[in-house]
C-alpha cells in the first residue's frame, strides 16, 4: 500500500512538472510533444536494455527483471520515467484530438462557404443569362421587323441549306494543303515524301488523308488533310523556306482553293508580275486578295525575312495552280 501511495504521488509530481514544462495546455497540437515523448521512451529502453543485456522490447520480461535480481532503486526510476512519459503521453494525445476536432470543424466550415458561394454564383449565371435572353429576344423582334420592310428576296429553305453546305466546304478544305511539284514515282510511299518535305520547315503535322489529285499526267498534285485549318497556316507561313533548300526548290504549297479562287489568285499573279517588270525597286506581295507592295529601302532584315516568306507562300500557291 505504502509502495503505491508513493507511485502516485510520484506520478502527479510527473503530471505537475510536465504542465509547466513539457506538454503545452493550450489544446493545440505541437509535433515537438511527440518528439520528446519519443526520444524519452528510446532512452529508457536503451537504458533498461543495456541493464537486462538484452536488444529487443520482447526481452523486457519480469522474468528479465527478476533473473538480473535489478535493484528497487533503479525499477524505481525506470517507472517513475514510464509515468512521466505516459502522462505526458496523455496530454499530447489529447492535444491531438482537440486539435482534429477543430480541423474537421473548419473543413465543415469551409464547405459550407463553398456551398455559398457556389449558391450565388450560380444564381448569379442564371440572372446574366436571363438578361441575355431577354436582350437576343428584343434584338431579334427589332431585326425581323427591319426584314420585313427592306428585304426584297425570300430566305427559303433550299437557300438556306446551301448556306449551311457552303460554310462546311470552307471549313473542311481550310484544313487541306495542296503541294505542287513533288516529283511521282511508281509504287512510291506518299506520305514518307510528304513528311520529308515538311520536315525542311520543322513540321511533323498529323495527316489524315495523304493523295494525288487531279487528272492523269505526270507529278500530280499532292492533297493532304490535317487536324485543323490553324496548322495548315502554320505551314504555309513557313513555305518559303523550300525555295532555299536543294531539291524542292520547285515544290510549292497552298491551301485547298476553290476554282474561282484560283482563277482570282491566277489574275493577281499576273498583275503583280507586271508590276514588278515596271517598278523593280518594289516588294510586292498578295494579302487580302490584292497585290500590295513596300519600299525594299523602309524594310529592315528582320522585317524582309518576315514579310518575304509570307509572301512566297502567297505567290507560290498562286503559281502552282
Amino acid at each position: 500500500m505504502a509502495m503505491a501511495t508513493k507511485l502516485a504521488a510520484l506520478a502527479t509530481e510527473k503530471r505537475e512538472r510536465c504542465n509547466c514544462n513539457g506538454v503545452k495546455l493550450d489544446g493545440v497540437f505541437y509535433t515537438e510533444d511527440v518528439n520528446e515523448c519519443e526520444e524519452e521512451i528510446e532512452s529508457l529502453f536503451s537504458d533498461m536494455f543495456g541493464a537486462l543485456n538484452c536488444s529487443e522490447e520482447s526481452d523486457l520480461t519480469a522474468e528479465a527483471f527478476i533473473e538480473k535480481d535489478t535493484p528497487k532503486g533503479t525499477l524505481t526510476e525506470w517507472l517513475e520515467r514510464c509515468c512521466d512519459v505516459i502522462a505526458r503521453s496523455k496530454e499530447v494525445m489529447r492535444a491531438a484530438s482537440n486539435t482534429v476536432d477543430k480541423l474537421k470543424s473548419a473543413k465543415i466550415e469551409d464547405q459550407q462557404t463553398i456551398i455559398r458561394l457556389q449558391g450565388e454564383t450560380i444564381k448569379k449565371q442564371s440572372d446574366e443569362l436571363q438578361s441575355v435572353h431577354s436582350t437576343v429576344q428584343t434584338e431579334l423582334k427589332g431585326y425581323s421587323e427591319v426584314l420585313k420592310k427592306t428585304c426584297t428576296q425570300v430566305i427559303t429553305q433550299k437557300n438556306l441549306k446551301a448556306v449551311v453546305r457552303e460554310a462546311v466546304v470552307r471549313d473542311d478544305r481550310g484544313k487541306n494543303l495542296m503541294i505542287y511539284g513533288l516529283k511521282e514515282e511508281e509504287g512510291e510511299e506518299l506520305k514518307k515524301k510528304v513528311s520529308a518535305v515538311l520536315e525542311q520547315l520543322d513540321e511533323k503535322p498529323h495527316m489524315s488523308t495523304c493523295s494525288r489529285v487531279g487528272k492523269e499526267g505526270s507529278d500530280k498534285p499532292v492533297k493532304i488533310t490535317l487536324r485543323s485549318s490553324g496548322a495548315v497556316r502554320q505551314i504555309l507561313v513557313k513555305s518559303g523556306r523550300l525555295s532555299k533548300v536543294d531539291g524542292l526548290k520547285m515544290i510549292y504549297l497552298s491551301p485547298d482553293r476553290t476554282r474561282e479562287e484560283r482563277d482570282i489568285y491566277r489574275k493577281l499573279t499576273q498583275d503583280m508580275k507586271q508590276q514588278m517588270k515596271d517598278t523593280p525597286e518594289r516588294y510586292y506581295f498578295i494579302r487580302n486578295r490584292k497585290v500590295c507592295y513596300t519600299d525594299r529601302r523602309e524594310r529592315s532584315p528582320s522585317s524582309e525575312d518576315s514579310s518575304k516568306e509570307n509572301s512566297v507562300v502567297l505567290e507560290n500557291s498562286v503559281v502552282s495552280v
